[in-house]
């Protein structure tokens, strides 16, 4: 399956970046917060569901799926070369897969302080 990545809030500027890459880019809409991860990346077992929740995040997100890690870390590197950085980001997994978008933003968001709190 051909590398995505899941985006949401992403600048036009790191959008045109990242159109560059071979890679599909899907963007996660302000009203798709209680829709899995699964679902927001079209796979065939994964249904998206009529409830709308509004997403209240302010940050952007990536979620990087069907790519290995070495993939990530250098389209994440790209990021950085270029002054783009993307606090809040993951990558697939098979737990985070049936995750909603909101569990999983805040989940990274929590995570996300721990690390900065540790340092």
């Amino acid at each position: 399956m051909k590398p995505i990545i899941l985006y949401y809030m992403l600048d036009e500027v790191t959008l045109i970046l990242l159109k560059q890459l071979n890679v599909c880019l899907i963007e996660i809409k302000q009203t798709d917060g209680l829709q899995t991860m699964g679902a927001l990346l079209r796979l065939p077992h994964f249904k998206r569901n009529n409830q709308t929740l509004l997403v209240s995040q302010s940050q952007p997100f990536l979620y990087f799926a069907f790519m290995d890690q070495k993939t990530t870390f250098a389209i994440i590197d790209l990021l950085k070369q270029n002054q783009i950085y993307i606090p809040y980001k993951a990558m697939m997994t098979p737990t985070n897969i049936n995750y909603t978008f909101n569990e999983l933003y805040q989940h990274v968001v929590s995570e996300h302080a721990l690390m900065k709190g540790k340092k």
